[in-house]
């Protein structure tokens, strides 16, 4: 899956926090890959709470 930062589409330069996912698959193709999307969340949340970091935000992110 291919992501990119809100901002990179945004003429202005607003939403330096958010994630930005194409949308000009076929409806069953957004749904795995959001699915997709949601467990890598998850398991990157996990991580950092066991390793006693802070939990993710969409600020945890390096863009």
């Amino acid at each position: 899956m291919l992501t990119t930062p809100g901002a990179t589409a945004c003429a202005d330069g607003r939403h330096p926090g958010g994630l930005r996912l194409g949308c000009a698959q076929a409806p069953e193709t957004l749904e795995v890959a959001v699915d997709r999307l949601r467990a890598a969340w998850e398991e990157q949340h996990s991580r950092r709470s066991a390793a006693g970091g802070q939990p993710l935000t969409s600020r945890s992110w390096p863009w």
